[in-house]
């Protein structure tokens, strides 16, 4: 009979266990937000939840979880370049000799520093991302 027991009991816990795991999540969500849809203020600079400063926060590789890796939309179908004409920034937005150096983008795409001052700040003294380019340019965008 104890034997009966050991067995009844052991299939209990294994299946408890079983049951356990099976309903477990393991969160893959990176979304800087709780949810997977961003708040009303998502976009309204003067919010804590604006996306800029999560993205200064947390960095823009949690926004690769729903707009991809290379952020042309992924699951979303939102790219960030819908919104954003230069950024996220490649890899590449800071080698000279790029095609996507970000010097020859801004002429080559008939940008101009109004783009840059949306996370650089009204005088491109940083704003938002606390990235003056005069870290870089002593006497340009002047």
């Amino acid at each position: 009979m104890k034997t009966d027991n050991i067995k009844n009991y052991l299939f209990l816990t294994l299946l408890l266990v079983f049951i356990g795991m099976s309903t477990w999540n393991c969160s893959t969500d990176n979304n800087p937000l709780p949810s997977k849809s961003h708040t009303e203020d998502w976009n309204d600079p003067a919010s804590e939840n604006f996306h800029g400063l999560k993205v200064v926060e947390l960095g823009e590789k949690n926004c690769q979880s729903c707009h991809g890796q290379d952020f042309l939309g992924g699951e979303s179908k939102v790219s960030c370049f819908s919104c954003h004409a230069s950024y996220p920034h490649t890899e590449e937005w800071m080698v000279i000799s790029s095609a996507m150096f970000h010097g020859a983008v801004l002429k080559n795409n008939a940008l101009n520093l109004e783009d840059c001052r949306t996370c650089h700040g009204p005088n491109l003294q940083g704003g938002n991302s606390k990235v003056s380019c005069y870290a870089c340019h002593s006497t340009f965008p002047n």
